[in-house]
């Protein structure tokens, strides 16, 4: 199972120097952009993600927690390895949500939509096809450092089946409240990857954390 750092709970004023230690401890960073309008909090916006994206050669999961998605993603500069994430609750209409679909495969890199914990699996099961990434949110979207909700393990028990039988390459990601207490029952799901936040940056050694979290999950 990957493992993507959310720098939403890193030290930003020491970013750099944290991406250049974990470049090699890693298979890639999560990035959350928040608007203050889908969510309450505000994060950074695409010029950090961009700034970011000529530190490392990792892939990017950039997570779009805002009200306009395709406003957003259109001043982003994704590489073709790079995956922009939007929020299936973020689209009012859902007759939107396959043109934002192509619109951010034109900018020639990954697509992924996210669903918050109430969302029913049935609410994006006629897009899966057409995805590269499905995020799963394990927590309220907004703030780091939240309890992880166990009824989630149900859904990703019903994706991990479609999955199977719509898209076999859509890679599923698990985000929010993941660390040492449930990782190991999270990789024997099946899941591709998840993000984690706290249970890396709050630790002592941020370094020692993600390695341990490897251990667990493989």
């Amino acid at each position: 199972m990957k493992i993507y750092p959310s720098l939403i709970s890193a030290d930003i004023l020491n970013l750099e120097t944290i991406i250049s230690q974990f470049n090699p401890l890693c298979d890639g960073y999560h990035i959350d952009i928040m608007d203050g309008h889908f969510v309450p909090n505000i994060t950074w916006g695409p010029l950090f993600s961009n700034a970011i994206a000529k530190k490392t050669a990792l892939p990017l999961d950039i997570h779009l927690m805002v009200s306009e998605p395709t406003t957003i993603a259109a001043r982003l500069a994704p590489r073709e390895q790079d995956c922009i994430t939007f929020h299936y609750e973020a689209v009012k209409n859902p007759l939107d949500i396959l043109p934002i679909i192509a619109h951010i495969k034109n900018m020639r890199c990954l697509v992924g939509i996210a669903i918050n914990p109430e969302t029913p699996v049935v609410a994006v099961q006629q897009y899966l096809g057409h995805l590269d990434t499905l995020t799963i949110m394990s927590v309220n979207p907004g703030a780091s450092g939240q309890p992880f909700i166990q009824s989630i393990f149900e859904k990703i028990a019903q994706l991990i089946y479609l999955k199977t039988t719509l898209n076999p390459a859509l890679s599923l990601m698990v985000d929010g409240g993941v660390g040492v207490k449930n990782i190991t029952e999270l990789a024997k799901t099946g899941i591709d990857a998840c993000a984690v936040a706290s249970a890396i940056f709050s630790a002592f050694s941020p370094a020692d954390a993600i390695k341990h979290l490897y251990k667990l999950a493989n």
